[in-house]
Formats: C-alpha cells, sequence, structure tokens
C-alpha cells in the first residue's frame, strides 16, 4: 500500500498547506493580498502516473497569484519548489455583465483564462487569443463555444468575438453550474450533464492508475472506497456514485486502458 499511502498523504498535507497559505495571507493588507485565491494539490512526482503535459499560457493576473502561492510554499518546505500544470484544475469563477451575474461557474483553466482577457477589453480576434494562451486557433474556438453557448460571448464577423453585455442572452444558468465543453462537433448547441461528469472522472484516473499499478487488481467497489477516501481528504469535494464509476472505467477497457476480468480491473501489461 506504499503508493496508496503516499498518495493519500499528498493529498492530506496539500489541504493542510492550502489552508496554512490561507492564514498568512489573511495576516496581510489588502494591498499585498493576492487577487486570486488559489488552492493546490501538491503531488510527489515520482509516486505518481506522469501527468499529460499541454502548453497554457495563463493571464498575469492568474501567474501572479502562482508565484506568490510558490513563494510561500518554499517558505514552508525548504529546498522544495513547484512545478505548475497550468491546464489541470478547475476554477470557479462569477461573470458579471451589464444586465446579468453568472454566479459559482465552474470551468476548466482554458476556459477562466479566455474569459479574464475579455476582462481587459471587450473584443478580440482569434489570432489574438491563440496567440496570448499559446494555443492553435482550431482549439481556442471550440474553447470559445462554451461562453458563446452560454451568451457571454459572439462572434462578429469571422475570427471577431465579443462580450455580450446585454440583450439576446441565452437563459441564465443556475447558480453553482459545472460547464464542460464538448472537442467534438454533435447536433447539440450544449453541453450535457454526462459531458460535464465525466471531465471530473477524468480527474482520478491519476489515483486509478497509481492504485492499480500497486495493488494490481481491484474489484469496483474497491476502486470506489478508495476514490471516496482520496476524494474526502482533497482540497476539493466532487461526488460520483457507482455506475458513474463502472462506466468511466467500462471507457478505459474499451479504449485498452484497462483489463477486466470476472469483474476485476488490472493495467495492461507493457512490454
Amino acid at each position: 500500500m506504499h503508493y496508496c499511502e503516499v498518495m493519500l498523504k499528498d493529498v492530506a498535507d496539500s489541504r493542510r498547506i492550502n489552508t496554512n497559505i490561507r492564514d498568512e495571507e489573511a495576516k496581510l493588507g489588502e494591498e499585498e493580498r493576492p487577487t486570486l485565491a488559489l488552492s493546490a494539490l501538491i503531488l510527489s512526482s515520482e509516486f505518481w502516473p506522469p501527468l499529460k503535459e499541454e502548453k497554457l499560457e495563463l493571464p498575469p493576473l492568474v501567474t501572479q497569484a502562482m508565484e506568490a502561492y510558490t513563494h510561500r510554499y518554499e517558505k514552508l518546505k525548504a529546498m522544495r519548489t513547484l512545478s505548475w500544470k497550468p491546464h489541470l484544475g478547475s476554477v470557479t469563477l462569477d461573470v458579471e455583465l451589464a444586465d446579468r451575474t453568472l454566479t459559482d461557474l465552474s470551468v476548466s483553466p482554458v476556459h477562466a483564462a479566455i474569459i479574464l482577457h475579455f476582462q481587459e477589453r471587450s473584443s478580440w480576434s482569434l489570432e489574438e487569443l491563440s496567440s496570448v494562451l499559446a494555443l492553435p486557433c482550431g482549439v481556442v474556438r471550440r474553447k470559445l463555444a462554451l461562453w458563446q453557448q452560454q451568451g457571454v460571448l459572439r462572434e462578429e464577423g469571422v475570427g471577431s468575438f465579443c462580450v455580450v453585455e446585454g440583450g439576446g442572452a441565452r437563459e441564465r444558468p443556475d447558480r453553482g453550474v459545472v460547464l464542460i465543453d464538448s472537442d467534438e462537433e454533435g447536433d447539440s448547441n450544449t453541453t450535457t450533464q454526462s459531458e460535464q461528469r465525466e471531465e471530473k472522472l477524468q480527474l482520478f484516473w491519476a489515483y486509478i492508475q497509481a492504485m492499480l499499478t500497486n495493488l494490481e487488481t481491484m474489484t469496483l467497489d474497491r476502486i470506489h472506497s478508495m476514490l471516496r477516501m482520496f476524494v474526502t481528504m482533497g482540497p476539493v469535494v466532487t461526488e460520483m456514485d457507482v455506475q458513474e464509476l463502472q462506466d468511466f472505467l467500462q471507457r478505459k477497457v474499451r479504449d485498452h486502458q484497462l483489463i477486466c476480468s470476472g469483474g476485476v480491473y488490472r493495467l495492461p501489461k507493457t512490454h
């Protein structure tokens, strides 16, 4: 259980470190405090499967908050520093427009980065956003679709996007909505609940891989039980039921990333 114990310790330590850093920030004067509140999941890299690498340039407002967090972490943990994965995680934000406010929206870092740039100015071209985000134009256009669907942005002419401050907005989402885009074209212009839950389940894939690497085989119920421990101890609580987990695992089986025999899951052997 050594790997799983280290993983659980990482999650518990992350919660404690986040609390310590927030307490330190609370003692600062208002002008010294970071504009954004960050909570980090800090992993011991040698005990976790490699995380997917993707390039994403975040706005200065975010990078400054990350640098401030890193500085405080280095004061807590001498001789250690942080290597951030800017494309991973989730962001909770409010979008305040002239005629409405969308509150407690949970989005991916790239979606948050996009909408933060529109805080600087109300209109951006696709090429400009591609440049500041360091992402291909095709990826940026797909990500912009989420904000278009929510009536926050609209395309004016080809490749030019602006904020919709009033009138013509979509029905407002309920408070506390998780907004996830689909990178695949489909008949529906709105994201489905299953797509939202799928992205949340993807956050647990590293946990599952590490557990199976260490324990070799696990049943669905045992995987679910272990994940609940991780989630409960982690900085962000995301609920899921056994059926959602089973559907996710079966998809990994179809993708040849897992093997299931007699209700027992294991990783494929690598040669």
